[in-house]
């Protein structure tokens, strides 16, 4: 499933130097149908998981690819955990096995 692209600002190292913007697109790989029409039906939800997931981050750490790798383990956990919480219950089949950036780059002003 994939979601729109979206960008959030970096936290920059002098409040006076203007804000490099981070562009990402992410795509969630689920491991049923169900799985893939939960996420669908609370995209919203997902969406806001994953900007948070994005956001606030220091524009020198983004350097290090590490730091991607971080975040799509990140949101692979976190979106199962959304997805317990919209089940009601923890599932070994209904999960989201993978995330991915579809994009995923700076753009300094």
């Amino acid at each position: 499933i994939e979601f729109d692209d979206t960008t959030v600002t970096c936290v920059m190292p002098s409040p006076d130097m203007p804000a490099s913007i981070l562009m990402y697109q992410i795509a969630l790989d689920c491991t049923n149908g169900n799985a893939a029409q939960l996420v669908e039906a609370n995209k919203t939800r997902f969406a806001a998981k994953i900007r948070e997931l994005h956001s606030y981050k220091k524009r020198a750490e983004l350097d290090n690819p590490q730091l991607e790798q971080d975040i799509l383990k990140a949101v692979v956990q976190e979106s199962n955990a959304l997805l317990q919480t919209i089940l009601g219950k923890p599932s070994e089949k209904t999960r989201v096995k993978d995330a991915f950036h579809v994009k995923f780059f700076i753009q300094d002003l």
